[in-house]
């Protein structure tokens, strides 16, 4: 039995490895991720590298243009359009980046600012759209934009924080200025790092009920609801495909620390245990007085390995590309909870009602995030 999870560990680390191998062109066994694909390069019939979509979108349709550069595009009504894609290139949201085509008048007015495709969560960037973030920088004087103190949209820091960048970025090509780019909200970085010394120091002192539902309860409200921090399936596969952002994901990356490094002090599967918020919530839950179900033996031989299996089928999807929005819809994003779909608060709910009466099902069964997590103790 040993040899053969460790046989199966294997073949799962070489599908994520092979499922994530994104060529130069930003493609997956030949099929787009999205991020990963410049912007600029968006090619229509005319070789142009601009878009039809784009051209009309802006409502430039009919209307003749020039490329005056990597990224850039003159149209005859005086707007010049640029791509985010050459001057923001290391700037990163949530799964990637998230490109941009900005059009500036002969003025040097903002007229409008547009997404390109992206690998964000779909909730959080439709979230970000719907708060008029994109909307924000239009009637703006490229002068006024890199010295504007514009906010995250709450719920949605890291994908709104890279459109802010994004933006920054573009203008400072553009005016030859020093741009700042904006970091995440230090404050609540702050307090999620304190949560986490905390639970490290109490996983080496003596086991305290007390102690653990405390920590297990500022879990949820800090880390959970309030900073929305938590490690899932499509960020590493945006980290691995795409690179990490370390000026908007470093709260994150610190919270991936103790998960490599306490299994190796002798406290194995620790983030999903001591860490995770929705682990934290289904624990809580389970704390309800209420008899617990308990499964046989065969049956439990099967489960053991669902986790593997559900991992394997999405590692699948991604391969044949028949969908990426499969990895969307862990149970997480239900902190963020006016982000979240409905499939995603149905997931939550029911996995949620299940933990009155099962250990943790969602971590034990199904999570695909904790089985990669898993490995690095594995090995």
């Amino acid at each position: 039995m040993k040899k053969l999870q460790q046989l199966l560990n294997l073949i799962l680390v070489t599908a994520m490895l092979v499922a994530v191998a994104v060529n130069r062109d930003g493609r997956v066994f030949g099929n787009a991720v999205g991020t990963s694909v410049n912007a600029s390069q968006a090619d229509d019939s005319s070789g142009t590298g601009l878009s039809r979509d784009i051209i009309a979108r802006f409502g430039f349709t009919g209307t003749g243009y020039i490329t005056a550069g990597e990224g850039v595009w003159e149209f005859e009504n005086g707007i010049t359009v640029y791509s985010s894609s050459p001057y923001a290139e290391d700037i990163t949201g949530f799964a990637g980046e998230t490109p941009l085509y900005i059009a500036v008048d002969s003025d040097n007015i903002i007229v409008s600012v547009i997404a390109a495709d992206n690998n964000e969560t779909p909730d959080f960037w439709d979230f970000v759209v719907k708060e008029g973030l994109l909307d924000y920088w239009n009637g703006k004087h490229l002068d006024e934009v890199l010295n504007m103190d514009v906010d995250a949209v709450s719920g949605a820091t890291m994908s709104s924080l890279s459109v802010i960048n994004s933006v920054r970025a573009v203008v400072s090509h553009i005016t030859r200025q020093e741009a700042n780019i904006k970091g995440g909200d230090q404050f609540k970085s702050i307090a999620a790092v304190v949560v986490l010394l905390a639970g490290v120091g109490a996983a080496f002192m003596p086991n305290n009920r007390n102690r653990r539902t405390i920590l297990l309860v500022l879990n949820v409200i800090v880390l959970g609801f309030w900073c929305g921090y938590f490690i899932s399936f499509p960020l590493m596969v945006g980290w691995v495909a795409n690179g990490i952002g370390f000026t908007t994901a470093l709260a994150l990356i610190i919270m991936l620390v103790p998960a490599v490094l306490m299994p190796y002090l002798g406290k194995g599967n620790y983030y999903c245990s001591s860490v995770c918020p929705y682990g934290a919530l289904q624990e809580l839950a389970g704390k309800f007085p209420v008899k617990k179900r308990s499964f046989g033996p065969q049956a439990m031989k099967i489960m053991k390995h669902s986790r593997e299996a559900i991992l394997m089928v999405l590692l699948f999807l991604m391969w044949i590309s028949v969908t990426f929005e499969a990895i969307n819809y862990e149970p997480f994003s239900v902190f963020l909870f006016k982000q979240a779909s409905i499939p995603v608060l149905t997931i939550a709910g029911t996995f949620l009602v299940l933990s009155v009466f099962i250990n943790r099902p969602y971590c034990r069964f199904v999570c695909p995030t904790g089985e990669i997590i898993g490995w690095s103790q594995r090995f």
